[in-house]
């Protein structure tokens, strides 16, 4: 006899259990909600290779001012070094399987060479090399930390913080899209040369023209058609110029979540594209465009799936993930008015080393330009200014 046990027992076990784990279950939903596979996924190739996620971004201008553009670099990467939680101070180490970010005592000349932390070149004429991992932070993120690095620019969009959305409820509006993503697949990997390596392309953009763009478009669709799906549009535009015989292809938007738990803190929404003009492009957008909460939504319902899946089956569910993308565009708003440093003027270009997609495209966006950047896997001769803004008169 088992003390305690009477005939009931088993009745009264299943729904004791089931409360248990149902209980357990929504606190590890909890803990984990607001976390980004993104941070697991690098830290997953960093632990073994750190500069496996390093990114290049280079600030260039005309060699007829480096001493003052970089005098005034350096000045303020001094004062930057002076706020207490600045992310200059910080630097990775290993311990045991994982990576631990913390801060150390920091110089100006700790900067000027390679670390496992944002550090920076200035041995070339005319440009600023800044070396940052991916580990460590995003774009966003990169950009808040350096913006008063450049001179004075007030925001496109202001920095403040943002309440994290309720629980259960966006997760459970979101799943339908979930479910529909995992079905979609990618059109142009299939003629991908991994031996080649990447080739790294930059154009700048006219702010005035693609605005014009966005004021037709609304008047068309009658109602705002949204920046960031016109500067998509035209991306996707020029990818299909390039691929002639592709008829679709997936675009994967970047929105930023700045109330996640993690150094990644954007999520990814794929949208699938037929081939169009510009304005069709957008129209396309603009009628797939979900809600906040139901972006929010798909996104974190993926996230925590993900995120309860041990490491010898995540590493290919995320690469699964990654081949539904064929061309990943990412949005950075810079500031109000153009980029400037010591009073120069300045072009900001942004590249990654490594890249597992077809295509990578970082718009960084001021009133008037966007810097555009192209990383991709595909030779670009004989369309090596193809991302040059089309004739859009």
């Amino acid at each position: 006899m088992i003390l305690g046990y009477t005939e009931s027992m088993p009745s009264l076990l299943i729904p004791t259990l089931t409360a248990l784990s149902g209980g357990w279950l929504f606190r590890d939903y909890k803990r984990r909600r607001l976390q980004s596979p993104e941070d697991r996924y690098m830290a997953m190739y960093g632990h073994k290779d750190w500069g496996s996620n390093n990114m290049d971004m280079r600030v260039h201008f005309d060699t007829t001012v480096d001493a003052e553009v970089k005098k005034a670099w350096l000045t303020r990467l001094e004062a930057r070094l002076q706020v207490e939680d600045s992310m200059l101070s910080e630097i990775a180490e290993m311990d045991g399987d994982g990576l631990v970010f913390r801060r150390v005592a920091t110089t100006v000349d700790d900067l000027l060479k390679p670390r496992q932390g944002v550090w920076f070149d200035l041995s070339t004429p005319g440009l600023i090399h800044i070396i940052w991992n991916h580990l460590q932070v995003d774009g966003v993120g990169l950009w808040r930390e350096l913006r008063e690095v450049y001179d004075e620019n007030p925001p496109l969009i202001p920095y403040r913080s943002v309440a994290a959305p309720p629980p259960i409820l966006p997760e459970l509006m979101g799943i339908p899209q979930m479910a529909k993503q995992a079905t979609i697949r990618g059109s142009l990997y299939k003629d991908i040369d991994i031996e080649q390596g990447v080739e790294q392309h930059f154009t700048m953009w006219d702010g005035s023209v693609i605005r014009s763009l966005k004021d037709k478009c609304s008047a068309e669709l009658g109602k705002t058609a949204p920046f960031n799906l016109v500067t998509a549009a035209l991306v996707a535009e020029r990818i299909f110029q390039r691929h002639p015989e592709t008829k679709k292809i997936n675009l994967g938007l970047t929105v930023y979540f700045p109330f996640l738990e993690s150094r990644n803190k954007y999520g990814v929404q794929v949208r699938t594209v037929k081939r169009d003009n510009v304005q069709g492009l957008v129209r396309q957008l603009m009628k797939k465009q979900s809600g906040p909460v139901a972006t929010w939504g798909a996104a974190a319902a993926q996230g925590y799936a993900l995120n309860r899946v041990p490491n010898k089956w995540f590493m290919n569910l995320m690469s699964y993930f990654r081949k539904q993308i064929d061309v990943l565009i990412a949005n950075v708003p810079v500031g109000q008015v153009p980029v400037t440093v010591g009073g120069q003027l300045v072009q900001v270009s942004c590249h990654t080393r490594e890249l597992s997609l077809p295509y990578y495209v970082l718009l960084m966006g001021t009133r008037g330009e966007v810097h555009t950047s192209m990383t991709t896997r595909y030779k670009q001769e004989p369309y090596v200014r193809m991302m040059a803004l089309p004739d859009l008169t």
